[in-house]
């Protein structure tokens, strides 16, 4: 199995990354970091994304600050840096290949909050609402630890 993390807090999401590695052994080196949308988005068109989990934060920067870099259409980014886990989220549901991938939100914004922009995107896209888990960011990631465990155990159940 192969994860991906988009989060652009470099420090909380490598924290992350090690604790998974640690307590989910089959993930150790097989989870991947992207840290902007721009990389994510540009990654996702080139199709050079292989991977059956994924750990999204909403609020995500376009870019590395430090990066000399053309901004998007604003169409491209509606809602800015607030909105950005949201819309990669809906990106990968519109293609086939990653319409099943469980997709797990681990964010700073609040459950209720998250789940309605997300439901929104959602249906002004045509794409069916989703019952996904969302955790807030805090010093606990054993939830989000233990929902990652989960879809292990669903994904080696599944046959092929």
């Amino acid at each position: 199995m192969r994860c991906l993390m988009v989060d652009d807090k470099r420090v909380f999401s490598e924290m992350v990354i090690n604790r998974i590695a640690k307590e989910v052994p089959s993930l150790k080196d097989r989870i991947e970091l992207i840290s902007t949308e721009k990389v994510f988005r540009d990654r996702l068109q080139s199709n050079d994304l292989n991977f059956d989990l994924v750990i999204l934060d909403v609020m995500v920067h376009w870019a590395e600050q430090y990066e000399d870099v053309v901004l998007p259409d604003p169409s491209l980014v509606k809602g800015g840096f607030f909105r950005a886990g949201i819309r990669c989220f809906v990106e990968l549901r519109k293609r086939e290949r990653f319409a099943k991938v469980p997709i797990v939100i681990h964010s700073a914004k609040d459950r209720d909050t998250v789940r309605d922009e997300l439901n929104q995107a959602l249906e002004e896209n045509g794409l069916p609402r989703e019952d996904v888990r969302i955790f807030e960011k805090t010093g606990d990631v054993k939830p989000l630890l233990e929902a990652i465990g989960g879809y292990l155990a669903i994904a080696s159940e599944s046959p092929g």
